[in-house]
């Protein structure tokens, strides 16, 4: 059994960029469609690759009609729907918040520049884990 993990290639951008990516990567059987796709698009990424698996979000997905996922389905593609929080991403984990929380002798200034956040976003973090 191979241990390699097989990579994505992620398709996000500009139409241009992503049919750049998509014309870069023809040998590649995996993409991960981040931007909403055409149906011309689609039909692209079917005809130039040798892609079997498409991992997309929930968003994405209600964007594609059916009767095309029905026929990337049929021409052997398998849909992957991941589920992707959307926003930023934390820059402090919920343990290390807990972690700084904790030490009673420093004030709350004391804790949010430690984290390397604004007072603002402690308070707000701090409301969120009590």
């Amino acid at each position: 059994m191979n241990s390699l993990k097989k990579s994505k290639t992620e398709l996000k951008g500009t139409r241009p960029e992503i049919l750049q990516k998509i014309r870069e990567n023809k040998n590649c059987e995996r993409f991960f469609l981040k931007a909403k796709p055409g149906i011309h698009l689609l039909a692209y990424l079917l005809d130039s690759t040798k892609i079997n698996r498409l991992y997309i979000t929930k968003g994405i997905l209600k964007t594609i009609p059916k009767n095309v996922l029905g026929a990337l389905k049929k021409s052997g593609v398998r849909i992957i729907v991941v589920e992707e929080k959307a926003g930023r991403k934390k820059t402090v984990s919920n343990s290390e918040f807990k972690k700084i929380l904790g030490k009673k002798r420093l004030t709350n200034k004391e804790k949010a520049e430690r984290l390397g956040i604004s007072l603002r976003t402690f308070y707000n973090m701090k409301k969120k884990v009590k």
